[in-house]
């Protein structure tokens, strides 16, 4: 069973048993088949170079990123099925931000109808503090009644 491998002048894998070329190989050449940015969303893919896989050989693997901490990511087997992953992410990425665009510009357009709207002005309502106490009581009571009597006064 065969752990590292390595790219081809094509971009193939190809098993590697020395771990020495294996690591010299891994630090001088580039790793990234795919990376895109969509605003702060990161879409990076890679070679690993180590197989992840159980049954086919899990070399390639796209990630996610959001504000640079990792989110969603799925792992490849072929060079193919990972640049068509990366699509996939940078697609369905482009679509969210699209639909939370026009979600805002739908969200702005209610408040600015919303601002043009007349506003009715509303009856001032006067209201009594409330005294602690008996007294404070008697004499709430006192006002009140005398405000009430004050508008039947004027309504008449």
């Amino acid at each position: 069973m065969r752990l590292t491998y390595i790219l081809d002048d094509a971009g193939d894998p190809i098993p590697c048993d020395d771990i020495l070329t294996w690591g010299q190989w891994m630090q001088t050449h580039p790793k990234h088949i795919g990376d895109t940015w969509v605003d702060d969303v990161r879409i990076s893919t890679i070679f690993t170079g180590v197989d992840t896989g159980f049954h086919l050989p899990m070399l390639f693997e796209t990630m996610l990123f959001l504000h640079e901490k990792p989110v969603d990511g799925r792992r490849y087997s072929t060079r193919e099925e990972a640049l068509a992953g990366h699509s996939r992410f940078v697609s369905a990425v482009e679509a969210e931000y699209q639909r939370a665009q026009s979600l805002t510009a739908e969200s702005l357009g209610r408040i600015i109808a919303q601002a043009r709207t007349p506003v009715t002005p509303q009856p001032k309502i006067y209201t009594t503090p409330r005294l602690p106490g008996p007294a404070a009581a008697r004499r709430r009571r006192r006002r009140l009644n005398h405000a009430r009597y004050v508008r039947m006064e004027n309504q008449q």
